[in-house]
């Protein structure tokens, strides 16, 4: 089976779109994983995250998109990603 994975944001419905990945995974046959991230995390991470990026640039998948990658590294080696 494939491997897929979202985050689920649970400050409402308005900023969830995993109920989409689910539809998806479900639909596609996929393994399906989720995390939900924390404000707490976001505070610890992002100075790395800024580390990481080789420019300044900044963009609200910023965050969302590394903390699913955390999440991916734990199941595979590599990932095809799409955000939007």
């Amino acid at each position: 089976k494939i491997n897929s994975f979202t985050e689920k944001f649970s400050e409402g419905a308005m900023y969830d779109e995993s109920h989409y990945a689910k539809l998806v995974a479900k639909s596609s046959g996929a393994n399906i994983h989720e995390i939900i991230p924390t404000a707490q995390q976001f505070v610890d991470k992002m100075p790395y995250i800024v580390k990481l990026l080789d420019e300044p640039v900044a963009g609200p998948g910023v965050f969302p998109q590394y903390i699913v990658s955390l999440l991916a590294s734990k199941h595979v080696k590599v990932i095809l990603g799409g955000q939007g």
